[in-house]
C-alpha cells in the first residue's frame, strides 16, 4: 500500500487525432483577420503616398539640378533620368505583381497545421528572394549606362569643341555641370544613409578641379571633372538601387507587422465546435487566458514592431529585413496558439472526465463524492475530488495538467488514501487496479503508478488535500 500514488495519463493517440480533427474552429477568423487588415492598410497606403512623395520631390530637385546644366550635359543626362525612371517602373510592377499572385490570406491561415506552417515560410522565402533577383536585375540593367559613360564623356566633349570653346570655357562647363550633377544627386537621394561618406569625397574632388582652374590648369581640371563624371554616375546608379531595395523591404515588413498584428487581434476570441456523445457542442475560448497570458505578450511585441516601422528613416535594410523574419515568426507562434488553447481546453475536459470515470468506481466502492473544484477555481489548473466511505476512510483525487511537449493530452493523476479506519492495503490497491482498468477503458495509457516516497505502507501524509476552501482559493496564476 502506498498513502499518495502518482502516474502520467493520457490519451491514446488515436483518440487524441480523433479528437483535435473533430474540434474544429468555427469562428470567423479569415473575416476578422481581413477586416483588420483593411483597416490597417488605410494608414499603411498613408504612409507609402508620403513616402512616394518625398521621392517624387527629391526627383525634381534632381531635375532643377538638370535645368542648371549646359546644353550638352543637359541632353545627356535627361536621357539618363528618364532611363532611371524607367527602371524603376519596371522593378516596382515586378514586385508589386508578385505580391498579388501571392496565396489568399485565407489559404495561408485556415486549418493552419505544420505542413500549412511549412508552405507559409517556403512561401516568404521564395518572396525575399525574389526582391534580391529583382534587385540584381535592376542593377545590372542600370550597369548597362556605365558603358556609355566613355561616349557622354567623349560627345560632350566634341560638342564644347565644335562650339570652338577655349580650353578655359570647356573646364569651367565640365565644372559647373559636376557640380550640379553631385548636388543633384545630394538632393534626389539619401546619400548618408546609404552611403555615407559619398557625397564628401566627391566635393573635395570638385574643389581639387576649382583649384586647377583657378591656377590656369584647364587639362587637370578637365580630367579631374570627367573622372568625377564617371564616380558620380556610379555612385547614383548605387544608391538607385540601394533606394529601391530598401523602399521595398520596407513596405513588406510594415504589411507583414501589420498582418501579423491584425492576426494576433483576431486570435483573442476562438470559438470551438467538439464532438460529444450527445453531438457537436461550440465552445469559446479565450487564447489569452488559455495561454496564460502568452498571446498578450506576443501582441505587444508585434505592437512595439509596428510602431517602430512607422518612422523607419533610421532603419537599415538589413534592420528591415530582420523585422520581416522577427514579426513572421511572431505571426506563426500567434496562429500555433489557438491549437494550444484547443488542445488545453480539451485536457481540461479530460481531467473532469477521468474524475467522472474514478467516480464510477469509487461509488461502487462505497465512496460518495464529497466535493470537487478545479485548483484556484481555475479550469487551467488541477481538478480535485473528495470521496467518503462509511467508515470515515478518504480518498482525494488530483488530475493536473502534464505538458510533456508531445503532440498530445497528458494529465497528471495523484491518488492521496486517508484510511483512518479501514488500513487494508489489498483494497487500496485492488481500487487503483480498477480505477486503471476504467480509464484504459475510456481511450486513455497510464503510465506506471509511483509511491511518493515517504508514504509507502501507511496514510497520505498531506492532510491540506482535505481542505478544499483552501484548493478553492483564488491565487496569483503563474505562468506556465
Amino acid at each position: 500500500m502506498s498513502g499518495i500514488k502518482d502516474r502520467v495519463v493520457q490519451l491514446r493517440s488515436s483518440e487524441y487525432n480523433r479528437l483535435m480533427r473533430s474540434a474544429k474552429r468555427v469562428d470567423n477568423f479569415e473575416n476578422e483577420v481581413n477586416n483588420r487588415m483593411n483597416t490597417m492598410k488605410r494608414d499603411l497606403q498613408r504612409q507609402e503616398q508620403q513616402r512616394l512623395n518625398k521621392v517624387n520631390q527629391r526627383m525634381q530637385q534632381q531635375e532643377r539640378s538638370v535645368a542648371k546644366m549646359g546644353k550638352e550635359m543637359r541632353s545627356i543626362e535627361q536621357r539618363s533620368q528618364k532611363a532611371l525612371k524607367q527602371q524603376r517602373k519596371e522593378f516596382q510592377n515586378k514586385i508589386e505583381n508578385e505580391r498579388r499572385e501571392r496565396e489568399n490570406l485565407s489559404d495561408r491561415l485556415n486549418n493552419f497545421s505544420k505542413q500549412t506552417n511549412e508552405r507559409f515560410h517556403a512561401q516568404r522565402q521564395e518572396y525575399t528572394s525574389l526582391i534580391q533577383e529583382q534587385a540584381e536585375s535592376f542593377s545590372q540593367a542600370l550597369s548597362s549606362q556605365r558603358q556609355e559613360l566613355q561616349v557622354q564623356i567623349n560627345d560632350i566633349d566634341d560638342r564644347l569643341r565644335a562650339k570652338e570653346a577655349s580650353e578655359r570655357e570647356r573646364a569651367t562647363s565640365w565644372q559647373n555641370d559636376i557640380h550640379e550633377l553631385v548636388r543633384g544627386i545630394e538632393q534626389g537621394y539619401r546619400v548618408e544613409k546609404f552611403k555615407p561618406g559619398a557625397a564628401d569625397k566627391l566635393q573635395v574632388q570638385l574643389q581639387m578641379a576649382k583649384t586647377n582652374i583657378r591656377n590656369s590648369d584647364y587639362q587637370a581640371a578637365i580630367a579631374t571633372n570627367q573622372q568625377n563624371y564617371v564616380q558620380a554616375n556610379e555612385l547614383r546608379l548605387e544608391l538607385e538601387v540601394l533606394e529601391q531595395e530598401w523602399l521595398v523591404y520596407l513596405q513588406e515588413a510594415q504589411n507583414q507587422a501589420a498582418e501579423a498584428l491584425a492576426t494576433s487581434k483576431a486570435q483573442e476570441n476562438c470559438k470551438f465546435s467538439f464532438e460529444t456523445e450527445d453531438g457537436p457542442v461550440d465552445v469559446s475560448a479565450e487564447v489569452d487566458h488559455w495561454t496564460n497570458d502568452e498571446l498578450s505578450a506576443l501582441q505587444k511585441e508585434l505592437e512595439q514592431e509596428n510602431q517602430r516601422l512607422k518612422s523607419p528613416d533610421s532603419l537599415s535594410t538589413e534592420e528591415l529585413k530582420a523585422s520581416l523574419t522577427k514579426t513572421f515568426t511572431l505571426q506563426r507562434e500567434v496562429l500555433l496558439l489557438a491549437e494550444v488553447a484547443k488542445q488545453r481546453i480539451l485536457a481540461s475536459q479530460q481531467r473532469q472526465n477521468m474524475t467522472q470515470n474514478m467516480m464510477d468506481v469509487l461509488e461502487k466502492s462505497g465512496f460518495m463524492l464529497q466535493d470537487d473544484t478545479y485548483q484556484s477555481d481555475d479550469e487551467r489548473d488541477s481538478f480535485h475530488a473528495r470521496f467518503k466511505n462509511l467508515q470515515g476512510d478518504e480518498i482525494v483525487t488530483i488530475v493536473a495538467p502534464e505538458e510533456l511537449g508531445n503532440q498530445a493530452i497528458n494529465n497528471r493523476l495523484q491518488l492521496h488514501y486517508f484510511d483512518h479506519n479501514t488500513n487494508s492495503g489489498v483494497f487500496s490497491e485492488k481500487m487503483m487496479e480498477t480505477i486503471t482498468t476504467r480509464l484504459e477503458e475510456s481511450g486513455l495509457e497510464c503510465g506506471t503508478p509511483t509511491c511518493v516516497s515517504g508514504t509507502e505502507n501507511k496514510s497520505s501524509n498531506d492532510h491540506s488535500q482535505l481542505n478544499f476552501d483552501r484548493i478553492r482559493k483564488k491565487t496569483k496564476k503563474q505562468r506556465r
